[in-house]
C-alpha cells in the first residue's frame, strides 16, 4: 500500500513516515481518482489551507477528512427522517389493522396474493437469505409445480415472498426473544429502515375506503399531491437511495465525488432526504438538527459548499 501510494500520488520518498503513521491508510485508494480528476486541486487547496496543503498526501488526506466531515453532518437528517418515518407509517397501520398486524401472516400474505403454494415457499425459506443459489431451487420448485409458468412470473412471486419474509421474520425473531412483547418494543428496537421501506412497498396497506381515493397518504404524508400508486413507488425509491447512504455511512464508504446509487450522487439523495422531510410534514427539521450538525462551520449544506468549488461535485 505504501508503494501504491507513492506511485498513484507521485510522491517522494522522504513522505514515506507520513504514510507509515497513517493508521486508516488502507482507507484511502478510493480518493486517488478525485485527485487524478482535479488537476489543480494542490493550488485550490492550498488557498484554502495555505499551512496544510504541500502535495498530493496532504490533499488526499484533506478529501478523507472531508468525507468524514460530510458524513458526520448529514448523519443527523438520516437518524431523524428514519425515526419520524418508523413513528408516522406503524402509527397509521396500528390504528388501520391492529396492535398485532406486525406479525398477522395471513393480512400480508392475502395483500400480496400469495397463494397456497407460494405460502408453502415462504415456509420453506423462512430462515433462508434469497441469494442466487436459493433463488434457482425456488425457481426449480415453481417449475416443478406448474410447467406453464413464466420466468416473469416467477420473478414476480419471488419478489412478493422476499417482502412477506422481510416483514415477518423480524416480526417473529422478536417475539421469540421478548415474551413480553408489544408493538412500541419493536418498533424502537428491531426494524431496520429496510423493513418500512417494503412495509411501504406493499401498495394494499394503504387502499382507502374512500372511493374517490386510491390510496391513503396523507395520514402519513402530510404534504403529498396524489394519492396513489406511482407516488407511492416515488417515495418508496427514494427513500431506498437514502437507505444506500446510510450504508455508506455506516461502512465508512468514500460519499463524495461519487454516485451512491446508479444516477444520484451525495446531494442528489440529500435533496430526496428534505424531500422527505417536507412529504412528511416536517418543516422543523433545521430547528430539530440545531447545533448538532457535527461540523464546525454549521449546516451540511454550508460543509458541502466548502470545497465543491475546488471538486468536480456537481
Amino acid at each position: 500500500m505504501i508503494q501504491y501510494l507513492l506511485n498513484q500520488l507521485h510522491l517522494t520518498e522522504d513522505r514515506i513516515p507520513n504514510i507509515e503513521a497513517f493508521s486508516e491508510k488502507s482507507r484511502l485508494k478510493p480518493y486517488i481518482q478525485i485527485i487524478n480528476d482535479n488537476p489543480n486541486l494542490i493550488e485550490k487547496l492550498g488557498k484554502i489551507y495555505p499551512n496544510r496543503i504541500k502535495d498530493n498526501w496532504d490533499c488526499i488526506v484533506e478529501l478523507y477528512r472531508y468525507n468524514i466531515k460530510l458524513s458526520k453532518a448529514i448523519y443527523p437528517y438520516l437518524a431523524i427522517l428514519e425515526n419520524i418515518i418508523k413513528v408516522k407509517l406503524s402509527d397509521y397501520l396500528k390504528i388501520k389493522y391492529g396492535e398485532n398486524f406486525w406479525f398477522n401472516s395471513k393480512l400480508f400474505f392475502s395483500l400480496l396474493e400469495l397463494d397456497d403454494f407460494d405460502v408453502d415457499i415462504v415456509n420453506m425459506y423462512f430462515n433462508h437469505k434469497i441469494n442466487k443459489v436459493v433463488r434457482e431451487k425456488i425457481t426449480h420448485l415453481y417449475f416443478e409445480h406448474d410447467s406453464s409458468i413464466t420466468k416473469k412470473a416467477i420473478r414476480n412471486k419471488l419478489s412478493k415472498i422476499k417482502k412477506a419474509i422481510s416483514i415477518l421474520s423480524d416480526a417473529m425473531e422478536f417475539r421469540f426473544k421478548n415474551t413480553n412483547y408489544c408493538f412500541n418494543d419493536f418498533v424502537e428496537s428491531k426494524p431496520t429502515l429496510n423493513y418500512w421501506i417494503t412495509l411501504l412497498e406493499i401498495k394494499g396497506l394503504y387502499v382507502s375506503s374512500d372511493p374517490n381515493k386510491e390510496l391513503d397518504l396523507k395520514p402519513i404524508f402530510l404534504n403529498v399531491e396524489k394519492e396513489d400508486i406511482r407516488t407511492l413507488k416515488t417515495i418508496a425509491q427514494k427513500l431506498d437511495d437514502i437507505r444506500l447512504l446510510r450504508n455508506a455511512i455506516s461502512h465508512y464508504n468514500r460519499i463524495i465525488c461519487t454516485n451512491i446509487t446508479d444516477n444520484l450522487d451525495l446531494w442528489g439523495i440529500y435533496t430526496n432526504i428534505i424531500e422527505m422531510f417536507h412529504l412528511l410534514g416536517c418543516e422543523d427539521v433545521n430547528y430539530i438538527i440545531g447545533d448538532i450538525n457535527c461540523c464546525n462551520n454549521g449546516s451540511f449544506e454550508h460543509l458541502y459548499n466548502e470545497l465543491s468549488h475546488c471538486l468536480s461535485i456537481r
